[in-house]
């Protein structure tokens, strides 16, 4: 396979992160997909060794020159086993009985380029073990050709785009678990939320997902910590946005901007739906293109200082000063990746389809993902009870007929990256 030298330089989000120490950053993420079969590994592990060659840009491993870190193409057959430890490789495949766990790097992609070589990993997968599948052209095949636009760095891009500074809502100070938690990758409980099983005025409101999750968590972490949390500070959620829904574009690779989200008013003191409201109206505010804009142009900002280090080990100490400036901005990271789209000759094997993040950054991470007409919440906790906080968050939910329940709870192993 030649790779083509654009799919060897890391783009300047994704590059950043080739820097940070996985120990105490979000560097990595993973996917859960449950089919209805047990996986059968040989023909997994052909699978995705064929698709590497449409997705050659996953096909790199990492290469460490005394000023800065690169790409280089990874030639090592793909192995079905524990996530990889030490050999460079940026993303891992793993398995157990009908689950398969998928590990990236943020150096390689985001969610939303992960969700994207996974469905075709799936539709090969399922195809090549004799299941019924057809591609209604909305899954990349391995014989199509490969988009050298898929490798693009469109976040660099963001530099271009006219820009205005939104008007911030959040002056109050961010409660912090620094001195209270010691984050690690921690133990994910999953919630299941079906979303024909909601009632009553909940319903408006099923459509906003980032808008009634956040307040619900962010109100337990405060009844929680209520007692560490001083006046003028507000439990912060880190939104994780992808841009590509306000800016297309075809690029596999990271394009995401985290904007701010303060529970400022108290489900135990305002009607539920003004909560919900406030909550989406706060967000809103910085969706806008402009004030993503600027937001995407403040950390390019940031990001160039990095380039702009004179070693590795510079660089090393600069992106440890932006993860630390990002734990204090707030309590706890929530990824939404929307609707999970596949032919319907697919998604009929697929059983679950969602992400987890590791609990490194901030000490509690929250994802959400929607398949077959219901809402996965994965809830990741790196330090507390995680038990007591997630039944706590369904207890809360089922309160405001919102029918919840804590469906499985396991330690997903992230993949190890030291730089």
């Amino acid at each position: 396979m030649s790779v083509q030298h654009d799919f060897l330089t890391p783009d300047i989000l994704g590059g950043s992160y080739l820097y940070a120490e996985s120990a105490s950053s979000d560097a990595v993420f993973g996917f859960v997909v449950t089919l209805t079969a047990v996986i059968d590994v040989p023909v997994l592990e052909r699978t995705v060794g064929e698709l590497l060659t449409r997705f050659p840009y996953f096909a790199v491993k990492v290469v460490k020159g005394d000023r800065e870190y690169g790409f280089a193409e990874d030639t090592d057959p793909v192995k079905i086993c524990s996530p990889a430890s030490g050999n460079g490789r940026l993303f891992s495949v793993s398995c157990l009985h009908k689950s398969i766990f998928f590990n990236f790097h943020r150096a390689l992609t985001d969610e939303r380029g992960a969700m994207t070589f996974i469905r075709s990993v799936i539709f090969r997968y399922l195809s090549e073990s004799g299941f019924d599948v057809e591609n209604d052209g909305g899954i990349i095949s391995a014989g199509s050709p490969v988009n050298p636009y898929e490798a693009d760095d469109a976040f660099s891009k963001m530099d271009d785009i006219p820009a205005s500074r939104p008007v911030w809502y959040m002056d109050a100070k961010a409660f912090s678990f620094h001195g209270i938690c010691c984050p690690c990758p921690g133990d994910t409980q999953v919630i299941r939320i079906p979303l024909p099983k909601v009632k009553g005025q909940a319903k408006s409101y099923m459509n906003m997902t980032t808008s009634f999750v956040a307040p619900f968590f962010s109100h337990v972490l405060s009844e929680e910590y209520s007692d560490r949390i001083s006046p003028g500070e507000y439990v912060v959620a880190s939104i994780k946005v992808n841009l590509r829904h306000y800016f297309p574009t075809p690029s596999l690779r990271p394009f995401f901007a985290e904007v701010p989200l303060a529970y400022n008013r108290n489900i135990d003191e305002y009607p539920v739906d003004t909560v919900v409201m406030s909550q989406k109206k706060l967000l809103e505010a910085q969706l806008k293109t402009d004030a993503l804009a600027y937001n995407a142009q403040r950390k390019i900002s940031a990001l160039e200082k990095v380039c702009d280090a004179p070693d590795s080990s510079a660089k090393i100490e600069a992106v440890s000063a932006m993860m630390s400036d990002r734990a204090s901005s707030a309590a706890y990271s929530l990824c939404n990746v929307g609707n999970i789209i596949m032919p319907e000759s697919l998604a009929r094997y697929v059983t679950e389809f969602y992400p987890v993040l590791p609990a490194t950054l901030y000490p509690f991470t929250v994802t959400t993902a929607m398949l077959h007409g219901e809402l996965t919440v994965a809830v990741t906790c790196g330090n507390g009870d995680a038990d007591t906080l997630c039944r706590r968050f369904v207890r809360l939910l089922n309160s405001h007929d919102i029918n919840a329940f804590i469906s499985d709870r396991f330690s997903f192993s992230f993949m190890k990256y030291e730089p």
